[in-house]
């Protein structure tokens, strides 16, 4: 299943689709929009309105080749989000471009440049573009730690998950005291501080605070409990969810990212009713904020999550166990 026609969702809402096209430097190309037209001046990633009765890979094709004169070879779903701006609805499908043939040109007398995807803060983007570079930020996968027997066997553990390019890591250890969690985030952090791993604390923001770490998790009923953003923007704020309406308070109080679950029965919770990729689907196309898959999850649901529209896989006996 790909992404679900504007017609389906909001027919008032002005259907747009995005490429974002990478290269093997870690670099992503960018345009800026001309003076006359709206938000004028801001640079954006490539791509335009779908027209009627195009599907959103159609239009993807045609406007990567009017605007690039490129031709697109390989693409997937990177997140949809409909925003609002104060003088128009826009709904955004957007697509990582993988491969392409044919060198990109500006086709249509645009500034065009390869940026690099940790500096794209330095350009100023329309404000729907936001979720687009923390997707783009973000990992396929989210390690979250699992069982370990001595502090030593989690560090190893965590230079493992380094060493493989874990990017995202979730220090969950809910069987720990806060002084021996502590013990742990602050030993995790200097090893993961070494590297582009950012370790994620699910704790308290009191026990956070006293930390270095890259960011904090809240779990659901933390979330139900948080009425704006506990951390600075400089650092990573995630939340776990397992409904639309916690995803919908999750993007009110600015969370970064999300884990939605569980997606596919799990073992940890046997007889739990599980939503399936339809739903998950269903439920995240409406949310602009990049959501992981949880529940159920290895690494060879990767792709099948990011065609549901998740930014890839979050699980911890899939990915803890392997390391």
């Amino acid at each position: 299943m790909g992404h679900t026609t504007m017609q389906k969702l909001d027919p008032n809402r002005i259907h747009v689709v995005v490429g974002v096209i990478t290269n093997h430097q870690n670099q992503v190309l960018i345009s800026k929009r001309h003076d006359h037209l709206h938000q004028g001046g801001l640079w954006e990633f490539p791509g335009g309105k779908v027209e009627v009765g195009e599907s959103p890979i159609a239009a993807l094709q045609r406007e990567l080749h009017e605007e690039l004169n490129i031709k697109t070879l390989e693409s997937h779903p990177l997140i949809t989000i409909p925003h609002g701006y104060a003088d128009k609805q826009v709904y955004l499908d957007v697509f990582k471009v993988t491969a392409y043939s044919g060198e990109a040109v500006s086709n249509e007398d645009q500034d065009i440049l390869w940026a690099d995807i940790a500096d794209l803060s330095k350009y100023a983007f329309p404000a729907a573009n936001k979720a687009i570079i923390s997707a783009l930020q973000l990992p396929d996968r989210y390690l979250i730690t699992g069982k370990f027997d001595t502090l030593e066997q989690c560090q190893d553990k965590i230079q493992s998950a380094v060493a493989q390019s874990f990017g995202l890591i979730q220090l969950r250890q809910k069987e720990l005291s806060d002084p021996d969690y502590l013990e742990l985030a602050t030993s995790l952090t200097q090893i993961t501080h070494a590297s582009n791993t950012k370790l994620i604390l699910n704790s308290s923001l009191a026990l956070f605070l006293k930390t270095e770490a890259a960011g904090l998790h809240f779990t659901g009923q933390r979330l139900r409990d948080c009425q704006q953003r506990p951390v600075s923007k400089d650092k990573l704020f995630s939340v776990s969810t397992h409904t639309f309406a916690e995803l919908k308070h999750a993007v009110e109080i600015d969370a970064d990212f999300a884990m939605l679950s569980p997606v596919l029965p799990t073992q940890s919770h046997p007889g739990e009713p599980a939503l399936g990729w339809e739903k998950f689907s269903e439920i995240v196309k409406q949310i602009p904020i990049p959501v992981y898959a949880l529940g159920g999850m290895s690494v060879d649901h990767i792709g099948q999550a990011q065609q549901h529209g998740a930014q890839g896989i979050a699980a911890i006996s899939a990915l803890w166990n392997a390391l």
